[in-house]
Protein backbone atom coordinates (compact mmCIF):
# COMPACT_ATOMS: atom_id res chain seq x y z
CA UNK A 1 0.00 0.00 0.00
CA UNK A 2 1.15 3.32 -0.76
CA UNK A 3 0.69 5.54 2.19
CA UNK A 4 3.37 8.35 1.06
CA UNK A 5 0.55 10.09 -1.18
CA UNK A 6 -2.69 9.69 -2.56
CA UNK A 7 -3.34 7.49 -5.45
CA UNK A 8 -6.49 8.40 -7.51
CA UNK A 9 -8.91 5.52 -8.50
CA UNK A 10 -10.59 6.77 -11.84
CA UNK A 11 -12.16 3.34 -12.32
CA UNK A 12 -15.69 2.70 -12.04
CA UNK A 13 -16.92 1.47 -8.42
CA UNK A 14 -19.03 -1.56 -9.17
CA UNK A 15 -21.37 -0.99 -6.04
CA UNK A 16 -23.31 2.17 -4.78
CA UNK A 17 -21.97 4.09 -1.99
CA UNK A 18 -22.22 7.38 0.15
CA UNK A 19 -20.20 10.11 -0.04
CA UNK A 20 -19.33 9.47 3.61
CA UNK A 21 -18.49 6.27 2.92
CA UNK A 22 -16.00 6.98 0.07
CA UNK A 23 -14.60 9.39 2.68
CA UNK A 24 -14.32 6.55 5.13
CA UNK A 25 -12.88 4.08 2.49
CA UNK A 26 -10.14 6.64 1.37
CA UNK A 27 -9.08 7.27 5.03
CA UNK A 28 -8.62 3.32 5.38
CA UNK A 29 -6.61 2.90 2.26
CA UNK A 30 -5.22 5.83 1.48
CA UNK A 31 -6.63 5.54 -2.02
CA UNK A 32 -8.58 8.80 -2.88
CA UNK A 33 -12.36 7.62 -3.67
CA UNK A 34 -13.69 11.26 -3.46
CA UNK A 35 -13.29 14.68 -4.84
CA UNK A 36 -13.95 15.96 -1.79
CA UNK A 37 -10.35 16.46 0.07
CA UNK A 38 -11.48 18.67 2.21
CA UNK A 39 -14.16 16.59 3.96
CA UNK A 40 -11.32 13.72 3.81
CA UNK A 41 -9.41 15.98 5.80
CA UNK A 42 -11.80 16.93 8.42
CA UNK A 43 -12.77 13.17 8.87
CA UNK A 44 -8.91 12.64 9.56
CA UNK A 45 -8.90 15.11 11.92
CA UNK A 46 -11.63 14.42 13.95
CA UNK A 47 -10.73 10.84 14.13
CA UNK A 48 -7.43 12.20 15.00
CA UNK A 49 -8.69 14.62 17.23
CA UNK A 50 -6.15 17.03 15.78
CA UNK A 51 -5.38 19.65 13.22
CA UNK A 52 -3.65 17.71 10.83
CA UNK A 53 -1.83 19.75 8.03
CA UNK A 54 -1.63 18.22 4.47
CA UNK A 55 2.21 18.04 4.01
CA UNK A 56 2.14 15.67 6.78
CA UNK A 57 0.05 13.18 4.87
CA UNK A 58 3.32 12.35 3.60
CA UNK A 59 4.48 10.46 6.57
CA UNK A 60 3.97 6.20 7.04
CA UNK A 61 3.03 6.47 10.82
CA UNK A 62 0.09 8.88 10.25
CA UNK A 63 -1.11 6.96 7.78
CA UNK A 64 -1.22 3.80 10.16
CA UNK A 65 -2.52 5.88 12.55
CA UNK A 66 -5.22 7.25 10.49
CA UNK A 67 -5.96 3.53 9.54
CA UNK A 68 -6.25 2.48 13.23
CA UNK A 69 -8.98 4.72 13.84
CA UNK A 70 -10.63 4.56 10.65
CA UNK A 71 -10.65 0.63 10.87
CA UNK A 72 -14.14 0.52 13.00
CA UNK A 73 -15.64 2.86 10.38
CA UNK A 74 -14.25 0.77 8.07
CA UNK A 75 -15.53 -2.68 9.30
CA UNK A 76 -19.28 -1.09 9.57
CA UNK A 77 -19.24 -0.30 5.70
CA UNK A 78 -17.57 -3.82 4.75
CA UNK A 79 -20.32 -5.52 7.20
CA UNK A 80 -23.06 -3.72 5.95
CA UNK A 81 -22.29 -4.84 2.27
CA UNK A 82 -22.10 -8.52 3.59
CA UNK A 83 -25.68 -8.63 5.63
CA UNK A 84 -27.14 -6.90 2.42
Amino acid sequence: MCYNRYIEYKGELSMSITKEERIILSAFTGVLLTKDQNSLLRYIENKLERSVYTHELVNPEIWQEIKEKARPDFLEIMNKEIDE
